[in-house]
């Protein structure tokens, strides 16, 4: 064996890893790399709603300066940055809870909530509650640098009776 150059496998070697190179770089690139979706005028979508209902888990919502009037469901794993701190304004025209929360994982950050219902409801919990600016129905829920104001019986209210939900650095307005 002395003399005998081991070109054979260079050149194998040579050849198969462009291959492995593709296999292993082109499943990283496809997981989880989601791009932001935008809310607003010009923008993806022109209310939360909608982009809440295209959104895949995990995914921000980037929500720039307008007044929505909507009541928001969110049933999806998402979280939602208003571009502006408090810029962006969710009204709940005076109906029901403005921002009902449904699962976990959620994070609402630097908006003005406002305008929820007065009606006394139960939850899911079986917890009487009233409507509110946001309704918590999960944990591991984060509010945080929101303003809420004109929500006529509760701003926040927990139905679910977890852990692991943080409010910080909001302010509440009557």
């Amino acid at each position: 064996m002395e003399g005998r150059r081991p070109w054979p496998i260079f050149v194998l070697v040579i050849l198969i890893l462009p291959f492995f190179n593709w296999a292993i770089f082109s499943g990283l690139s496809s997981q989880s790399i989601v791009d932001n979706i935008e809310v607003g005028p010009g923008r993806t979508y022109s209310t939360i709603s909608e982009a809440i209902t295209n959104a895949e888990r995990g995914q921000n919502i980037i929500v720039y300066p307008r007044f929505y009037q909507e009541n928001l469901i969110i049933n999806r794993s998402v979280t939602l940055i208003s571009q502006s701190m408090l810029g962006a304004t969710i009204d709940g025209s005076g109906r029901n809870n403005t921002v009902s929360v449904s699962v976990q994982g959620v994070t609402i950050h630097g908006f003005i909530i406002q305008n929820s219902g007065n009606n006394e409801t139960r939850g899911k919990s079986g917890l009487v509650g009233y409507d509110s600016g946001i309704n918590i129905a999960n944990n591991e829920v984060t509010i945080s640098n929101c303003l809420f104001r004109n929500n006529p019986r509760t701003s926040i209210f927990n139905d679910y009776l977890g852990d692991r939900i943080t409010i910080t650095d909001c302010e509440f307005q009557g």
